[in-house]
């Protein structure tokens, strides 16, 4: 009797397995997009928070024609961030084979990679020099360039991004962004959409056209 089904018998349990592998694999599979989705959704919600803050933080420094050293203490927090959220996504986007980038991605990431070493030198060099906590500086004419420049960009990432993103409003000439809002919206799915790699895109082409624009080969002429 058992020699008669055998075949019969084995191939049910061949086929259990195989549906028991392909369910599992299906869940682990779910999991590790359901990680990464969370992984870039922090990663665009800090980004854009970094533009954002830098706004408002640029905005009070060249109204008032002075820097205060927490002000410098959180521009330098802000491009760390922005610089490194930007490589992690891109590269997350290369990984999955979603966007290859381009030579755009690479110029914008040397130039934001200029902008953190530039508040990195300030920083530590201000701070240590001037034992400056908690001062306040008056910008010189030549600083106050840099860190208009650094800002026309950044207000072009901005309007962008306002554009684009429905979590990011208005009030007045003030920019606030919803991280609960967009947390809700893109944190489970977010590798499966296409947000997070438009910005990277958008970033790139805007800064390339602003370097354009401005006849400048690079973020480091206007900085060094």
């Amino acid at each position: 009797m058992v020699k008669r089904y055998f075949k019969q018998i084995l191939f049910l349990i061949i086929l259990i397995a195989v549906l028991v592998f392909g369910v599992k694999q299906y869940h682990e599979k779910k999991m590790y997009e359901e990680y990464i989705s969370h992984v870039i959704t922090n990663n665009s919600q800090e980004l854009i928070e970094g533009i954002v803050q830098t706004n408002t933080i640029y905005d009070e420094s060249l109204d008032n024609n002075e820097l205060t050293s927490q002000q410098l203490k959180l521009l330098s927090m802000y491009s760390t961030d922005i610089l490194q959220d930007f490589q992690y996504n891109l590269g997350l986007a290369q990984q999955f084979s979603l966007y290859a980038g381009d030579g755009d991605t690479e110029k914008i990431k040397e130039d934001l990679q200029e902008i953190d070493q530039f508040y990195n030198h300030l920083l530590n060099n201000e701070l240590k020099t001037r034992e400056s906590e908690g001062m306040v500086y008056e910008l010189d004419p030549t600083l106050k360039e840099k860190l208009t420049h650094i800002n026309e960009l950044n207000k072009l990432w901005l309007d962008s991004i306002y554009t684009d993103i429905e979590e990011v409003s208005k009030h007045g000439d003030e920019f606030v962004f919803n991280t609960r809002q967009f947390q809700e919206k893109h944190g489970n799915n977010t590798i499966s959409s296409r947000i997070w790699i438009d910005i990277l895109i958008e970033l790139s082409e805007i800064h390339k056209d602003y370097l354009n624009n401005n006849e400048l080969f690079s973020i480091s002429e206007v900085l060094n």
